[in-house]
């Protein structure tokens, strides 16, 4: 498996930027970054845990949509900013990960 680290002043992470790349196994993200476009990481199967910085805004359609070992989810920010982000749909779908732990608490991942 590999990591990446996503370069600090990245505000978005495109569409499809890292679909069906298969080895990777975490991705660190900047706090530059804002939105992560439709389909970012669809299919990634080896990505096991997902970092996210409390600046993120917004999450596109299907952008973690099997990946299938993605068990750990964390956001950087409180329970009350995460329930607010707009998110699209099917974004987690097929992921193992239900919960999703913030600064404050933690909270149901689709919530």
């Amino acid at each position: 498996g590999s990591e990446y680290a996503i370069p600090e002043g990245t505000v978005r992470i495109g569409e499809l930027a890292f679909a069906g790349a298969d080895s990777l196994e975490r991705l660190l993200l900047p706090d530059s970054v804002r939105e992560i476009g439709n389909y970012a990481f669809l299919g990634c199967m080896e990505l096991v845990r997902m970092a996210l910085p409390a600046t993120l805004e917004k999450i596109g359609m299907y952008a973690f949509y099997g990946c299938t070992a993605l068990a750990d989810v964390t956001f950087d920010g409180q329970v009350k900013h995460w329930e607010a982000m707009e998110r699209g749909n099917y974004w987690c779908d097929g992921i193992p990960a239900t919960t999703v732990f913030c600064r404050d608490g933690s909270t149901d991942i689709r919530s």
